[in-house]
Order: C-alpha cells, then sequence, then structure tokens
C-alpha cells in the first residue's frame, strides 16, 4: 500500500474530527458521553495541521479526498440526523487502527519524522479502550447502533485500503 496516498486519506478524516466533535458536543445529551467528546476534541486539536505538515514535508500535494470525505460525511450525517452518540461507534475504529511502533521507526527511516503518527501510534491504545468503555457505558439500543456503526466504517475502512492496495 503506498504509504503516502494511506495518510493523504487519514489526513482528510482527522480534517473532519474536530468538527464533528464540536458538532457532536453541540447535540449530545448532558452527561458522560458530552463530557468525554469535549475531552477528546482536546486531546485531537491541531493533529490535522501535524498531519498536513508531515505530507507537505514529503513532497505530497494534499487535494480532497474523496472517499474520505464520504466516509467523514456519513458521520456528519448520523451525528446530526440521529444520535451523535453514535460517533463513538466511528471513533473506535479509527483509535484501535494497530501500528507498532517498530513500524513507525522504519516508515520514519525512510520518509523523516512523522509527528502525526508518531503522537498516535503512542496514544491510540488508550483511547480505543476509552471510547470502548463509553461505547459499554451507552443505553442498550444507543449502543448497538454505535456498534453497526462501527462495523460499517470498518468495512469501508477495509474496502478504501484493499483499493489503495490494488491501485
Amino acid at each position: 500500500m503506498d504509504f503516502k496516498r494511506n495518510l493523504h486519506f487519514l489526513y482528510w478524516l482527522m480534517l473532519a474530527s474536530e468538527d464533528l466533535l464540536k458538532k457532536a458536543i453541540e447535540r449530545a445529551p448532558l452527561g458522560r458521553t458530552r463530557d468525554y467528546f469535549f475531552k477528546h476534541l482536546q486531546e485531537e486539536r491541531g493533529h490535522a495541521a501535524w498531519m498536513k505538515a508531515d505530507l507537505e514535508r514529503m513532497g505530497v500535494r494534499v487535494s480532497l479526498d474523496f472517499e474520505a470525505a464520504a466516509i467523514a460525511g456519513s458521520q456528519h450525517y448520523i451525528v446530526t440526523y440521529d444520535d451523535p452518540r453514535l460517533l463513538l461507534g466511528y471513533m473506535h475504529v479509527l483509535e484501535s487502527w494497530p501500528n507498532p511502533v517498530q513500524k513507525l521507526e522504519q516508515l520514519e527511516a525512510e520518509h523523516g519524522p512523522l509527528k502525526c503518527l508518531r503522537h498516535h501510534v503512542e496514544h491510540d491504545p488508550a483511547h480505543a479502550m476509552d471510547v470502548a468503555a463509553e461505547i459499554a457505558a451507552l443505553p442498550e439500543g444507543v449502543r448497538r447502533k454505535a456498534e453497526l456503526n462501527s462495523q460499517w466504517v470498518k468495512r469501508w475502512l477495509m474496502m478504501v485500503f484493499s483499493q489503495m492496495e490494488n491501485n
């Protein structure tokens, strides 16, 4: 899989993250999940700018990724027209992609320092556990829908990554 293409795709998902979290905070009922969204927003601030800087340093021209727009756009739709707590399913998938430190070190040896990716390799395992705990605490019907959202997002990401591998 083309590493730079993969990072470019992920950049567009990251770019949408802050706005998705802000929208979820506006619409979520007061309580645990809303507080979690606020905390996570503080943790994610500026990451898209880090990723863009990494991409530009590697010579990648940043242009709209329609697949990322479709996936992130589906989450905007869900947050706006259904239940903002379902965003947790999307977040769980994004925070759960394993990326071993050894692989990161190989990538940095080839492409130079990767500030954004390094941060996520070091922090996402804890974030994945936090999101899973938030999903588990949801009322049963909402939890099921968040889990279904997670399944769909994972399916879409696997399809996108498979296409990247074959191109």
